[in-house]
């Protein structure tokens, strides 16, 4: 072999080497060789998740040979239409954008189950509810029937539990306690009003010895669950359960009050006056001047706290009010008109708002009101679905979830239809069940097939 040839062979190898070199460099950067397009273009991927795991994958409508999780790679930039199917549930689509070196994803799609109407949970006319704080209880009162009664259920196991069956007793009033492990019933029979609390540890009920001989209007629970507060006419009393103290605390005409975050939240004024908003300080028991919001209606009604906020409805304007101490607040009172519902994140950072047919997420923090849908029907409660981004959401006697992602088509999926409005809809701690009440049922719809 001459040294010409050694020298062909030798540049030769070099050459290849080199060719070889850039090509895996391109290819491991993305790039490959569009036919369609006759060039070297650059490829991305989609990650494809889902609740329950193991889906099958269609691209384009083509089914894939892997099942969910995993990533679809070395895709063209251009659209995809990804469909995840499985048996039991109902069909997910969605039509993604892919872009050269970045991996588009799906997100945790939740499947939903088909649609089906559940368990009947308890039987009879419920004329309240009770959610408690942590979310794992409901309380409920049937009035009459054979299951006439207060009880109360587990939303994780479906357990119920009969917790008074007194024939004189309509629980016209139920307030869960800080902790969430006790409750305030006022009992009203033969035309008195007898204030309990449950005990949901020693299972047992406590007759609140309150001072007799006067005229008690209201009764709330304070900062723990070892204090009560309660009003009269004109003063506010502070009452120890620990040593049967009262204590009074501020002489004033209130229609009503909350103790929250150190403070006695009041409703002042009567049918022929203004409402006004009231606050004392239970630290030093100084009142707090603060700016009253315009046009308060006589029909208001505080709702259970999202951690730092009070909610206030006025039933009258259809209006919320989010109430937060004007120590700790620079702008301690949040109006949002329009408002028929409402749902606390699980993080109580935002606020879910119907207005009957439109749905609204407001950022409490950054105090930023933001649209999420319209629908056609009016519709009686939305609710979170924990940290997921989907809504549930009763619509006259039908269930629908609906999905935040609002990527192509915002989907919503039938969850279940009943013989009777949905009035109220809950979900369980862990996400797998939602209880639905209607006029006189319970139901328990499993959100995850079997």
């Amino acid at each position: 072999m001459n040294l010409t040839v050694r020298r062909f062979i030798y540049l030769a190898f070099f050459a290849v080497f080199f060719i070889v070199a850039a090509s895996l460099l391109l290819y491991l950067q993305g790039y490959r060789y569009n036919s369609v397009k006759h060039k070297l273009e650059r490829t991305g991927a989609i990650m494809v998740d889902s609740q329950p795991s193991g889906v099958n994958i269609f691209l384009n409508d083509v089914p894939e040979r892997h099942k969910t999780p995993t990533t679809l790679g070395s895709l063209w930039p251009q659209n995809y239409t990804i469909r995840l199917e499985a048996d039991g549930y109902q069909v997910w689509h969605k039509q993604l954008t892919v872009k050269p070196s970045v991996v588009t994803f799906t997100g945790k799609v939740h499947l939903w189950p088909n649609p089906a109407t559940g368990e009947v949970a308890a039987t009879g006319k419920i004329n309240r509810t009770q959610l408690s704080p942590d979310r794992e209880n409901l309380l409920y009162n049937i009035n009459s029937g054979l299951n006439a009664g207060l009880w109360i259920i587990n939303l994780v196991s479906g357990k119920s539990t009969l917790l008074d069956r007194s024939t004189i007793n309509s629980f016209a009033y139920l307030e869960w306690s800080p902790s969430g492990r006790q409750f305030l019933a006022a009992g009203s029979g033969n035309g008195l009003t007898t204030w309990q609390i449950y005990n949901l540890a020693l299972q047992n009920w406590q007759k609140l010895n309150l001072p007799t001989g006067i005229k008690i209007k209201a009764v709330h629970w304070g900062q723990s669950d070892d204090e009560v507060y309660f009003s009269t006419p004109d003063e506010v009393y502070l009452f120890d359960r620990n040593t049967n103290i009262t204590k009074l605390i501020w002489r004033e005409r209130l229609n009503d009050f909350r103790i929250h975050d150190g403070l006695i939240f009041a409703l002042g004024g009567n049918q022929s006056s203004s409402v006004t908003i009231k606050l004392l300080d239970l630290s030093n028991l100084q009142i707090i001047l603060l700016d009253q919001p315009a046009g308060l209606s006589n029909n208001l009604e505080f709702l259970p706290a999202g951690h730092d906020w009070l909610p206030l409805f006025d039933y009258d304007r259809h209006s919320l009010y989010l109430l937060h101490s004007p120590l700790s607040e620079s702008k301690p009172i949040r109006r949002l008109p329009e408002v028929t519902t409402l749902d606390w994140s699980p993080d109580y950072d935002r606020v879910l708002l119907t207005n009957n047919i439109e749905i609204w997420d407001y950022q409490i923090k950054a105090d930023k009101l933001n649209f999420i849908a319209r629908l056609g029907s009016p519709f009686s409660r939305t609710r979170y679905y924990l940290k997921e981004p989907y809504l549930l959401i009763a619509i006259d006697k039908e269930i629908w979830a609906l999905e935040l992602d609002n990527r192509d088509t915002q989907q919503r999926w039938l969850l279940a239809r009943y013989d009777k409005t949905i009035e109220d809809i809950f979900v369980d701690t862990d996400a797998k069940t939602l209880t639905a009440q209607t006029a006189d049922k319970l139901y328990r719809l499993n959100l995850m097939a079997p």
